[in-house]
């Protein structure tokens, strides 16, 4: 019996006006709002009601409209959600995240784990974000109801993206965009694998971030380690798996994570996917995949999701813990 649920696709046609797009979901919102977002809003710092209106005007009024049009099908406030796009920036110690870019036969594949919290809520509510243009998927996100940003993406121009949790022990950098939002933005806008990399790799960001991406071609897998004003590129190896969890690699570099617990498993993580994976061009099954991803020196308890994505085929597969999702003892 595997240890993994599919979750079901969301599709928001974008030939629809923005405030008529989230209608056809609207009890699906409604639910997460009663679920999921009264978890996350309990988890973030308080006193942040100002900063709804901070990051609106730090990403130009992007992404208001998308905010207040899910809010009203949610029947909640535009400002939560935009707070809610910030968390990562906020509240850095909550997440890590193990991400595999592996070369294969069928070309490259991106998969990880989604180290989130409330990591229970989010199972129950994770969604593909399938969005259509005159019927054809333009971008998937593994997200779920009120994201604004998104960790996990893929867009039909040939390149997928994932975002791990690290820390640069400088902390928030006021002036910079903010992560999640600004990986929604490269998903949303860029139109190649080339000028995603470039787009993640120089843009001022608010806090540090470790992020993937692969292309169509097996070279085409990088990991560009963040800091807020700063990138290093670090190149897949060969056809060998490229690795990222919770520690800057490139050059070794020596780092305090934002949470003690995530540091202590992130060389684990790394070497239960190194054992685990062929280091080697090879046939890999997403059930090769998502074992891995499962196993339990890989897997860690705030484990919210499991993601694997094939841009050739512009096809991702999103599952969740069967614990989380009540269908399997935790």
């Amino acid at each position: 019996m595997s240890t993994w649920v599919d979750c079901q696709t969301l599709e928001l046609n974008l030939d629809l006006p923005l405030a008529e797009r989230y209608l056809p979901h609207q009890s699906v919102l409604r639910a997460a709002a009663d679920d999921l977002l009264v978890a996350m809003k309990k988890e973030l710092p308080n006193g942040l009601e100002r900063l709804a209106h901070l990051i609106d005007l730090r990403t130009l009024g992007k992404f208001r409209g998308e905010a207040k049009a899910q809010a009203r099908v949610m029947g909640g406030d535009w400002r939560d959600l935009m707070i809610a796009g910030a968390a990562y920036d906020l509240t850095l110690a909550y997440f890590g995240c193990s991400t595999i870019a592996a070369a294969t036969e069928d070309g490259p594949v991106l998969a990880r784990n989604m180290d989130w919290w409330p990591e229970r809520p989010l199972a129950r509510h994770s969604y593909q974000f399938r969005s259509l243009r005159r019927g054809a998927a333009v971008t998937t996100i593994a997200g779920w109801p009120g994201a604004l940003g998104l960790v996990t993406g893929m867009s039909a121009k040939g390149f997928a993206l994932a975002m791990n949790a690290v820390g640069d022990g400088v902390g928030l950098h006021r002036m910079g965009y903010p992560v999640m939002l600004h990986l929604r933005r490269v998903v949303d806008e860029c139109q190649s694998f080339d000028d995603a990399v470039k787009r993640v790799a120089s843009q001022a960001l608010a806090a540090p971030c470790l992020v993937t991406i692969v292309g169509t071609r097996n070279h085409q897998r990088v990991c560009i380690e963040r800091m807020p004003t700063t990138a290093n590129l670090r190149w897949a190896e060969g056809d060998a798996p490229l690795l990222t969890t919770n520690h800057f690699r490139y050059e070794e570099r020596t780092n305090q994570l934002g949470g003690d617990a995530l540091q202590s498993t992130s060389c684990g993580r790394l070497r239960g996917m190194e054992d685990l994976l062929p280091t080697s061009a090879s046939a890999l099954s997403d059930e090769h995949l998502l074992f891995v991803l499962s196993d339990q020196r890989v897997k860690l308890g705030i484990t919210a999701q499991h993601i694997v994505m094939r841009p050739r085929e512009n096809r991702m597969r999103l599952c969740v813990p069967a614990a989380l999702a009540g269908l399997q003892e935790p």
